[in-house]
Formats: structure tokens, C-alpha cells, sequence
């Protein structure tokens, strides 16, 4: 036999949760991948202008020692490299900009996140207040009723005998007063 179980109102939250926190793991690993890749860029694009800045000043030397030919070479690959710094700086820049895209995602996937634990927390709260007031208005089965007024008289009996016997009792019998304060 199978016993019913009313379903847990929990449970569709704690779904979306696990799902909400593993799309949140997925996409902070992916946003730390872009920053990574972001400013291993930045760091590739700061070493060429540094080199860039070498050139120059090794052209401009080899221009004053006279060495035109080597100023011209170092030049024409100071512009080569110029010219891939530019197509990086591009490239550089989208990459920023999917890095403020997936700064912005990770937030509102943060903020969905917590807003789902709050509903949760406000759920739980409400279905425990509403168990709290089921089990303060549930009836006493009518069977345990009668078998709990059964020992109330019980009780009442003994309690009048023990009264009536410490009323006939001398005044300073005091197991009839002990045994009357026992069941009080």
C-alpha cells in the first residue's frame, strides 16, 4: 500500500536553484576565461608598443651612426608592427566589450539567483506558518478523546478518595498528603 504524500512546494525551487547555481558556476569559469584572454591581450599589446618604442630608438641610433639602411629596416618593422597592434587594439576592444557583456550576465544571473533563494525563503516560511496552524487546529481523534476522559475521571477519583481519606486521616498521617501532592 502506497501512502500519499502531498507534494513538496519546495522542491520546484530547489530545482530552479541547483539549475540557477550550475548555469551561475558555468558562466563565471566562461567570463573568467574572457578576462583571462582580455588582458593576456592587454599584456601582448603593452610588450609590442614596448618593443615599438625599442625600435624606434634603435632606428634612431642606427640613423646617427649613419647606418641608413638598418634605420630603414628597423622602421619598416616598427610599422608592420604597428599596423598588427592596431588590428589588436581592435580586437582588443570587442573583447572588452564581451567582457563588460559577461560582467553584466554574471551580475543578472547573481541577481536572478538570489531572488529565486528569497522566494524560497518566503515559501518555507509560509508552508511552515500554515503547518504551525494545521497541527494547532487539528482535532484530537475521537477515540483518544475518550480514552484521555477516561483517565481525567480516573483521576479525579482518586484524587477525592485520597481527600476524603486525609478528612478521616489524623492531622499528622503525611503519607496521605504525599501521595496526593504526587498526583498533582
Amino acid at each position: 500500500m502506497r501512502i500519499f504524500e502531498a507534494p513538496n512546494p519546495l522542491d520546484p525551487f530547489d530545482k530552479a536553484i541547483g539549475r540557477k547555481t550550475r548555469d551561475y558556476a558555468e558562466a563565471l569559469a566562461l567570463a573568467s576565461q574572457l578576462f583571462f584572454l582580455k588582458a593576456q591581450r592587454e599584456g601582448e599589446i603593452g610588450e609590442r608598443r614596448a618593443l615599438v618604442a625599442r625600435l624606434h630608438d634603435s632606428a634612431r641610433d642606427a640613423a646617427r651612426r649613419g647606418q641608413h639602411d638598418e634605420a630603414m629596416f628597423l622602421l619598416d618593422r616598427k610599422r608592420r608592427l604597428l599596423e598588427t597592434i592596431t588590428e589588436d587594439e581592435h580586437d582588443l576592444a570587442a573583447s572588452k566589450a564581451d567582457a563588460r557583456e559577461a560582467r553584466r550576465r554574471l551580475l543578472d544571473l547573481g541577481d536572478a539567483l538570489e531572488r529565486l533563494r528569497r522566494d524560497r525563503r518566503r515559501i518555507h516560511a509560509g508552508v511552515t506558518t500554515q503547518r504551525l496552524h494545521d497541527a494547532a487546529d487539528r482535532e484530537i481523534h475521537p477515540r483518544l478523546q475518550a480514552k484521555l476522559d477516561r483517565a481525567r475521571e480516573a483521576g479525579e477519583r482518586t484524587r477525592e478518595s485520597l481527600d476524603t481519606e486525609r478528612a478521616i486521616a489524623a492531622p499528622d498521617d503525611l503519607s496521605i498528603d504525599l501521595e496526593r501532592r504526587a498526583l498533582m
